[in-house]
């Protein structure tokens, strides 16, 4: 067996569908990497539980690598994860537990957000159609600077793009004023881009929010792209933050 383990974290979602892309995800890692052991686990909602997780490898492996899937640095990955590494650490003292950077902002992820929006139809070419990058903010104002520089980068890769940051749930400016505010006359096409990894309550949120505001605006043609997911950039991304220490 390998000696060493990454274990994958994430919040957890009560979504069986965000379970279901978690594992293709930890499957998709492991084939990328068969040299080590890839696992995952939950902070809450979920099954299994990190904490528990991280304990099977601390038993196990000389070298627990923690990758957190966390777009954002909050409470969970400042607070939460280290804590628990602590305690787990302090049962075995033998094993090596690393904590890697966060997600955060790569150039790879706004390769990601363009991937997913051309799927729903967002043109190669854009010519000033405007795309909501909505992201799910923390109580700290750096998520805000976080998603704004991810837009930066965007507009750096595609000018002609015109994407606009916004937060549903914490973080400001939300989701609705940004769409009440946005002029449609021209143009008269929107995307949505969801800024989250997998499929939950908050991209349900989103697509209950857009179908309603559909319903005010008739002649508007939305379109929704799905959350970020499983795919190379991604884990460019998380190859990148393996070879980080936080």
């Amino acid at each position: 067996m390998s000696k060493t383990c990454v274990l994958l974290v994430s919040h957890g979602s009560r979504d069986p569908l965000a379970d279901l892309e978690m594992k293709k995800l930890a499957e998709a890692y492991q084939k990328r990497h068969p040299d080590f052991t890839v696992r995952f686990g939950y902070l809450e909602l979920a099954e299994p539980p990190f904490e528990s997780e991280l304990e099977k490898a601390a038993k196990t492996f000389d070298l627990v690598q923690i990758l957190p899937l966390f777009l954002f640095e909050g409470s969970h990955f400042k607070k939460d994860i280290p804590e628990i590494i602590q305690r787990v650490q302090k049962n075995h003292l033998q094993t090596q537990l690393r904590l890697k950077p966060s997600l955060s902002i790569h150039p790879a992820m706004a390769d990601l957000v363009f991937e997913r929006l051309q799927a729903a139809g967002y043109p190669r070419h854009p010519n000033g159609e405007t795309a909501l990058l909505v992201g799910h903010g923390t109580r700290e104002e750096e998520s805000r600077a976080l998603l704004e520089k991810l837009v930066l980068l965007a507009r750096a890769k595609n000018p002609a793009a015109r994407i606009t940051p916004c937060f549903i749930g914490l973080g400001e400016p939300s989701f609705e004023e940004t769409l009440e505010g946005l002029p449609f006359k021209n143009p008269a096409s929107l995307w949505i881009a969801p800024y989250f990894l997998f499929p939950g309550n908050f991209v349900e949120e989103i697509k209950l929010k857009l179908s309603n505001f559909q319903i005010a605006n008739p002649a508007l043609k939305l379109f929704c792209a799905a959350p970020l997911g499983s795919h190379e950039f991604l884990f460019q991304i998380l190859d990148a933050r393996l070879g980080e220490t936080y």
